[in-house]
């Protein structure tokens, strides 16, 4: 709203939230297994760039349509890490609701949503429950149709 910025307080200097956003970032980077965003951070520390600030403060929101973010680095995008954290998270909730929960991960045609079901497939399995990844419908129709998916007329066990 209009006055957000007034409610909000007084904002540290650029430097210091840039500084602080830099330390993110290294902390960031420890933990993310995608190699790509983590050489995308290490060199926005690297040029001490600001964007910094906006990727590493604050973090995606978990809504009513779950994660929704531009795909980038940091906490506050959409990314391997975040994926993975936030699942943990979800399990987590289930384990302490339900004694077994097996969790079905979804996934569909937009960018990287594929890697995003695998990523949180990690994470369900490291916390030891059932994790199933189902392929949006449309998707496996595709890839069923696709000519190199196709199964050979005859295998070696018929011939």
């Amino acid at each position: 709203a209009w006055d957000a910025g007034l409610m909000a307080g007084p904002r540290e200097p650029v430097d210091d939230r840039l500084t602080a956003a830099a330390e993110a970032a290294g902390r960031w980077a420890m933990h993310d297994p995608d190699p790509v965003t983590r050489g995308h951070v290490d060199r926005l520390v690297d040029a001490e760039d600001p964007a910094l600030i906006d990727l590493f403060d604050g973090r995606v929101a978990f809504g009513t349509a779950g994660l929704r973010a531009a795909v980038g680095p940091g906490p506050n995008r959409m990314n391997a890490l975040v994926v993975r954290q936030t699942t943990v998270g979800v399990v987590e909730w289930l384990r302490r609701r339900i004694d077994e929960p097996v969790v079905y991960i979804g996934y569909d045609a937009r960018r990287d949503s594929s890697a995003f079901a695998r990523h949180a497939a990690a994470a369900v399995v490291a916390v030891v429950v059932a994790a199933v990844v189902v392929v949006h419908w449309q998707q496996l129709q595709r890839q069923v149709q696709h000519p190199r998916n196709r199964l050979p007329r005859t295998t070696s066990a018929t011939r």
